[in-house]
Formats: structure tokens, sequence, C-alpha cells
């Protein structure tokens, strides 16, 4: 059942916002009576029958019998507190709110209050590189000196405002480059035409692309390096796509303020790193990697909520659990499994899609070389049930799935169906065509002999075709060659 909308979001919050929440409305009391609060709690403490719990609790007040209002106005309520309290901790809310102090000390004539205020709203966007924020705080520093007649210092002032608007404008020429190089990637990634591959390599071309010190402020430095680790991620060069993540990752360090801040855009940077170093099997390095990920609350000062906590959780074991599955750790693959799926209930709803839909890979990838197939088939479908699943290179894998539980029944719709999702999307390659003919074939051969010598035709087919970029990228979203010579060989994944 649906969790309601209330209990979804008080389950949610952190101990700090519930904490804050509880400071906050203690200046929101209805009718002398904080009735909400005794909602709040019987929510907060008992996932189920809470209604019921609160009504027996408190069958004398008459206030608590229409609970529909009660919800609604502290589901309300809520969301003030929490506006409050991220507005709090949000560089750019706490210059927007200096500069409302500034507007209302400027009107009351006292100009050397203002321009305190407007030291301090600089310096929060210098370390924070919220500098756009600024623009407002320049024209209320401009309109003192303007009133003060001390045209020397309101002339500075308008100068850096221009030079402002000028680093802000080459902001925007990088961010219009990074989303436009974002949209091609989810246009085109997926077939890897050459046709398309020259629209790129016209992006690259671009003067700001070819000098990096033309990036003139922070953000711009991130979409500059964002541009080049999507670009080179689409042609397949790997270590220059992770090379940029990672300047992406060090130029995050840098400014520890904005990781503190936006915990997650850390965490989604760093995934790209990780799923690059699993692809060059870098594994070591990449367990490195994790270590230190872990340690960010600590190392980068980042405040631990129920969001960042999940989040990271799902940011790191996957890739563990990928590392283990590819050494051959089986027994440290099950262990991660079952840490995952008992954390997945309790951490799903704050959880980037994306990421669960990662997870669910790993999962069914992991669960495969166990030989769990029903496990492994479970989390394929929670891929494919997902609208995002649909565009996933993982048909062979499901196929193969299919094959092992023995489901030849269903294994020829399933072959139809998928060739004419591919052929309507356009992302029908040479390994999908390859491997619906083999499965095709594969059905109706009965004899162990015919089975075996299917095998190895196609096998060297397959790995024929692992050169080939269009094909590259659905034989290694799951090691088909590999299956295949187990199969040949009559032995298990893991015992080879």
């Amino acid at each position: 059942m649906k969790q309601e909308a209330i209990s979804e979001l008080i389950h949610s919050m952190s101990s700090s916002e519930k904490r804050h929440f509880k400071i906050y409305s203690k200046g929101h009391v209805k009718e002398g009576e904080n009735n909400y609060i005794s909602l709040f709690d019987a929510i907060n403490n008992s996932k189920k029958e809470y209604e019921q719990e609160l009504k027996t609790k408190n069958s004398k007040r008459s206030s608590l019998k229409n609970l529909h209002v009660e919800k609604n106005y502290l589901y309300n309520l809520l969301l003030k507190s929490l506006n409050d309290f991220h507005g709090i901790t949000s560089s750019e809310a706490k210059i927007d709110k200096i500069n409302k102090h500034i507007e209302i000390l400027l009107h009351k004539g006292l100009h050397q209050q203002c321009l305190k205020l407007i030291t301090k709203a600089k310096k929060t966007a210098h370390e924070s590189h919220a500098e756009s924020q600024l623009i407002r705080t320049l024209e209320l520093e401009q309109e003192i000196y303007n009133k003060e007649q001390d045209y020397k210092k309101l002339l500075s002032s308008i100068d850096d405002s221009k030079s402002l608007l000028k680093k802000l404008a080459n902001q925007y020429d990088y961010k219009n480059l990074a989303f436009e190089m974002n949209f091609k990637e989810i246009t085109f990634r997926s077939t890897n035409k050459t046709e398309h591959l020259k629209e790129l390599q016209l992006l690259m071309k671009h003067d700001l692309m070819l000098d990096e010190e033309k990036a003139e402020t922070y953000k711009a430095k991130m979409f500059l390096f964002q541009t080049k680790a999507m670009y080179y991620g689409i042609v397949n060069d790997e270590p220059a796509s992770i090379l940029y993540f990672e300047k992406m990752m060090q130029l995050m360090e840098s400014a520890p303020k904005i990781i503190q801040q936006h915990p997650i855009d850390y965490l989604l940077v760093f995934a790209n790193v990780a799923m690059g170093k699993i692809n060059l099997k870098n594994y070591k390095e990449l367990m490195g990697d994790i270590e230190k990920i872990e340690s960010s609350p600590g190392r980068l000062q980042i405040k631990q909520d129920k969001a960042f906590e999940a989040n990271l959780f799902f940011f790191t074991k996957p890739y563990q659990l990928d590392i283990y599955t590819a050494i051959k750790e089986y027994e440290k693959s099950r262990a991660i499994i079952q840490l995952i799926e008992d954390h997945i209930d309790a951490y799903k709803p704050h959880v980037i899609r994306t990421i669960l839909l990662n997870t669910a890979k790993s999962m069914a990838i992991a669960s495969f070389y166990l030989a769990d197939y029903k496990r492994s088939l479970k989390y394929m479908n929670q891929i494919f049930d997902d609208d995002l699943g649909k565009y996933s290179r993982g048909h062979i894998f499901n196929m193969i799935i299919h094959y092992e539980l023995g489901n030849e029944s269903l294994l020829g719709s399933l072959i139809n169906s998928t060739k004419r999702l591919l052929i309507q999307q356009d992302r029908l390659t040479k390994a999908e065509e390859l491997m619906i003919e083999f499965f095709t074939k594969l059905i109706k051969k009965n004899k162990t002999k015919d089975i075996k010598t299917h095998f190895q035709d196609y096998h060297k087919l397959v790995l024929r075709l692992m050169d080939d970029p269009e094909s590259n990228f659905s034989l290694r979203y799951f090691d088909v060659a590999k299956w295949m010579e187990a199969k040949i060989k009559n032995r298990s994944m893991a015992d080879l």
C-alpha cells in the first residue's frame, strides 16, 4: 500500500530536521493547544495504525476528531519548518537573507551597518562560490555610496558588478555547452552512430573547450570538466572520462562548503568514477576510493541526515559488490547482497532513482554468479519495470537468466518482444541481433551435442564483436563470452 504523504515526509526527516521542527512549532500554538505536535509524535513513533492509536489516547479531545484537517495543517507546517531549516544552512539563502536585512537598514539610513553586512555577504559568496547572489548585494552597495555621495567607491562597485556579470556570462556559456552535451548524450549515446559523434566532436572544438584557463568561475570549471567527461564516456575513452570526473571531485574537495551543502552532487560525480574503474577493472584503486568516500562525513564535515546516509550506502555498497563478484570473493558478495536487502526498504525513499537501478543491476549480476537465478531475475525485473529500464542494455542478460531458469516457453515471446522494442528505439546493435539469433536457434535444439556445438559457434562470433563499438555496451553489461565459455566447459561462471 502506498504510504501517505505526511507519513512519508516525517519518516524521511533527519533527527536534526525533527528537532528543528519541535523548536519551530513552539511559536505556532493553535487555540492554546499544540495538537498537531501530538499528531507529529504519533506518526513519528508508529509507522502503522497511528490514527487509531492517537484516537484511543486522546478520546476526550474533540479537536483531534477531524484528523484530515490536522494532518493538512501539520503537513504545511512541516514544509515551512524545513524551508526555515534549510534556509539557514544554504549559502544562497543566507545571502538572500542578508540582502533583506541590508534593505531594512538602508531604509533606516544605517549605512555603516549595511556595509558590514555587505562585507559578510561577499565573504559568504566567495567561500561557497555563490557569486551570482551578489548582483543584488552590489546594487545595494551602490545605492549606499550614491546616498553618501562617495562616487569613487560607487564607480569601483559598478566595476565590480560589470566584472561579476562578465564572469557569470562566461559561466553560462560553459553551462550551455554542458547541457547541450548532456542532451546529445541522452539522445545519441545508445546508438553510437558516426553522424551523431560528429556533432559531439564539433562541441569539443568550441573555443571554450580548447582552453581550460578560459573558465573564469568555479561553476564554469565544473561545467567544463563535466562536458569533457561526458564526451569521453560516449566515445568509450574510459581513462579520459575518469580523469575529468576526478577533476570534478578534486575541484569540489577544494570547496568543502559546497559539498557540505550539496553532498549528493559529490556522490554523483564519484559514481561516474566508480563505474569507469569497474569497466577498466581497476578494482584495488576503486576500493581505496570507496574507503575515502565512506570517510567523507568526517573528512569533509558533512552533516549526516537520513537522505545522505542512504545515498552514501547505495553509492558505495553496489560497487563493492561488483568488485567482490569480479575478484571471485563470493562469500563477501553474499554478505553485501544480504546487507543491501536488509537496508533497501528503509533507504529506498531517499535514494536517487538511477542509483537504485544501478544497484538492481549489481544485485542481478552478483546473484547470477552465485547461481541464484530467481533472485537475479527479480532484480532485472525491477529494472525493466522502471520507465528508464526500457533503455537498459540488459536485454541479452535478461534472456540468459530466463534460459538458465528453464523458461524456454517464455523465451520465445521474450525474444520477439525484445527485438521489437530495440528496433522501435533504433538500438538493435549487432550484439543483440546475434544473441537473438542465437537464442532463436537454441530453443529449437534438443540434443546435448548440438547445443554444445551451437554455443561453440556463437562464442567465436561474440568474441569477434567485442571490438565493435556499437556492440561493446551490450556485451560488457554482462560477460556474455564468459557465460558461453562456462556452458561449453560445463562449469559454473564462478568456477572459471
